[in-house]
């Protein structure tokens, strides 16, 4: 991942007995896991086509200085085109690499001047959550949960069927 981008890590107790007990059955889970990353990517994108249901909508400002209030998250393109997602033998992972990846999938007060550009603070604002990953509070999302399973337990059905 890129310098500034985030890592979060989830520790969803469901998810992780279900992927114990595929583990126990496979020998090789990487092609499950890549399964489990894809899955997250085409979440992901999803939520950039869906305009992130529940997203808050861009303040006047905003919408002034880029000309137009939709679509929200995509004028360049530039975060929707930094998601990346894979999996491996031991993990799945759906992440982006913008340094201000973070600040739009969890938000950022106007005050904050940390890896802002040019280490400035934000001038216009407050930046309201506008969560595009499939994860919420420490765990998956609902839908995303249920996929993840879904393809667990396909997994294992073939792993002992």
């Amino acid at each position: 991942m890129a310098e500034g981008g985030i890592t979060v890590t989830i520790d969803d107790a469901e998810v992780r007995a279900g992927l114990a007990r595929v583990l126990a059955q496979l020998g090789n889970m990487a092609p499950v896991m890549e399964d489990i990353g894809r899955t997250l990517g085409n979440l992901t994108e999803d939520a950039f086509q869906a305009s992130g249901p529940g997203w808050a909508a861009l303040r006047p400002v905003t919408v002034a200085r880029r000309g137009s209030a939709a679509p929200i998250l995509q004028v360049s393109g530039g975060l929707a085109g930094s998601i990346t997602h894979g999996g491996d033998a031991t993990k799945a992972w759906v992440g982006a690499s913008k340094v201000y990846a973070a600040a739009q999938q969890f938000g950022m007060p106007q005050g904050y001047a940390g890896r802002t550009r040019r280490g400035a603070p934000i001038p216009w604002g407050d930046i309201p959550p506008r969560p595009y990953l499939p994860i919420q509070d420490g765990g998956l999302l609902p839908a995303a949960q249920s996929e993840v399973l879904a393809i667990l337990t396909r997994a294992l059905e073939s792993a002992v069927g």
